[in-house]
């Protein structure tokens, strides 16, 4: 049903100087977060580069990542298109039968699941690791269509609270600025 696969760890990427090698960019935590919450950035985000020719593995828009600390999952925007993935994410790759954007509801969401992880996790560790995963009692998904409308529904309402969340703080600096305003006129 679900696969599972572990990213490139750092410390054996080999990195190269020619310049017909290609570069790849790392996906971070910071994007991880930015896809898990839909956000959209207004600004470009910082990250490392490495050039290499070493096999490595990238993402591509709308792959489910998983974040073995924070435990939570997120689907791959196209602005992290081409990114290496680290150790530090694992990528879960659904069947046919499975929604993707319903898988990252299940896995943020669901408390059954939440509770069956807990159950799972090594040792007690608080990182989760892919064998964690494998073994894991996924509940019965519903159908495909369910899944779609589920995924969509919950994709539709993160990107809601992201902008909400962003209107806000524009409208604050907006406040803030026109206070500013008021305090040097009023010198």
């Amino acid at each position: 049903m679900l696969q599972f696969e572990s990213g490139t760890p750092i410390f054996r990427i080999r990195e190269g100087t020619e310049e017909k090698l290609p570069t790849y960019l790392y996906y971070t935590q910071e994007m991880f977060s930015s896809d898990m919450n839909c956000e959209v950035c207004e600004e470009p985000e910082e990250t490392r580069e490495v050039r290499t020719g070493d096999p490595v593995k990238t993402l591509q828009t709308g792959d489910v990542v998983f974040s073995p600390t924070s435990q939570k999952a997120a689907l791959v925007d196209a602005r992290h298109d081409g990114y290496l993935m680290t150790k530090n994410f694992y990528r879960i790759i659904p069947d046919s039968h499975t929604d993707s954007a319903y898988l990252v509801y299940l896995i943020n969401e669901d408390p059954e699941f939440k509770k069956n992880l807990n159950r799972e996790r090594s040792g007690g560790l608080a990182v989760v690791s892919v064998s964690d995963l494998k073994k894991i009692q996924w509940p019965k998904f519903p159908s495909l269509e369910i899944q779609e409308k589920i995924g969509q529904i919950y994709l539709d309402q993160k990107k809601i609270s992201a902008l909400t969340a962003r209107r806000t703080r524009n409208q604050e600096q907006l406040v803030l600025e026109s206070l500013r305003r008021i305090i040097r006129e009023g010198e």
